[in-house]
C-alpha cells in the first residue's frame, strides 16, 4: 500500500500539515487553489488515521482555508477534521509486536 511506503520513510515523532487546497473544490471549493480530482473526506480520514496509529503526533495545522461569505461548509468540514484527527492523536496506540 502507498501508505505503508510512506509511513516507513517517516520519523517516529511527526507534525502534519493538512493543506485545503488538497482537497475536491466539489467537497473544499473555499480555498485559493483549487485542485479537481483532489482528495476526498474519507481518504484525508484514512490518511490521518493511519499517521495517528502509527507515529507520535507533536502537532499539525490545517492551512489554506479561504472563508468566504455564506459558504460555511468549509469551515465547518475543517473544524470537524481538526477535532477528529484531535480525537485519533490523543486515543490510544495499539501496542507493537
Amino acid at each position: 500500500k502507498p501508505i505503508d511506503a510512506i509511513l516507513a520513510s517517516l520519523t517516529d515523532t511527526i507534525y502534519v500539515t493538512i493543506d485545503v487546497d488538497a482537497f475536491d473544490p466539489s467537497f473544499i471549493p473555499c480555498t485559493g487553489t483549487p485542485e479537481p480530482g483532489g482528495l476526498l473526506w474519507y481518504q484525508v480520514m484514512g490518511i490521518l488515521t493511519a499517521l495517528a496509529r502509527a507515529k507520535r503526533v507533536v502537532g499539525f495545522d490545517i492551512v489554506e482555508l479561504s472563508p468566504q461569505k455564506g459558504m460555511h461548509a468549509a469551515d465547518f468540514a475543517m473544524a470537524k477534521l481538526a477535532y477528529l484527527f484531535m480525537g485519533l492523536i490523543l486515543s490510544p496506540k495499539p501496542l507493537k509486536k
